[in-house]
């Protein structure tokens, strides 16, 4: 019975990332915001909008954790190459080649280890990336969390 069950979620897992991973047929590999015709990458409000965006981090790890989950049940080369992808942009690879993880250095004993809201957009409606918010998340730090224990396939209780 349990070998039924973990088909049926494994499938049902598989039907809600086929969206998430169409979304990311781009050079990063990572997934964007907005309509498909129209991506938003850095969750850029639109045009005539007040305010700006924390950054993009949130809206990586997010997808990141849906398919890192779905990874677990059917282990392809697809759902691989979709978290990695995330995890890239995250350590670099993005348009500023900003790590968005902050990781030790030395002489340094606080703030490393943490995880930034992200890259910016420019201004509404303006999605070119301006600037990384630097401001440590501890609920993105979660996030990662999440998606790293469902990709090597951990058993995580949260």
């Amino acid at each position: 019975m349990e070998t039924l069950a973990s088909f049926h979620t494994a499938y049902q897992m598989q039907e809600a990332v086929r969206p998430i991973l169409s979304r990311a047929q781009n050079p990063f590999g990572v997934y964007t915001q907005g309509e498909e015709q129209r991506s938003n990458w850095f969750g850029t409000p639109e045009a005539g909008a007040e305010g700006e965006t924390p950054g993009n981090t949130m809206a990586i790890l997010d997808p990141a954790k849906a398919v890192a989950q779905a990874y677990r049940f059917q282990p392809v080369p697809p759902y691989q190459r979709f978290v990695l992808g995330q995890l890239n942009w995250l350590l670099g690879n993005n348009p500023l080649d900003a790590m968005l993880i902050d990781l030790p250095r030395e002489g340094e004993t606080d703030g490393y280890g943490t995880v930034s809201n992200g890259i910016a957009g420019r201004a509404p409606g303006d999605d070119r990336p301006v600037r990384v918010n630097t401001a440590p998340s501890l609920t993105n730090n979660a996030r990662l969390i999440e998606v790293l224990a469902n990709y090597k396939r951990v058993r995580l209780a949260m």
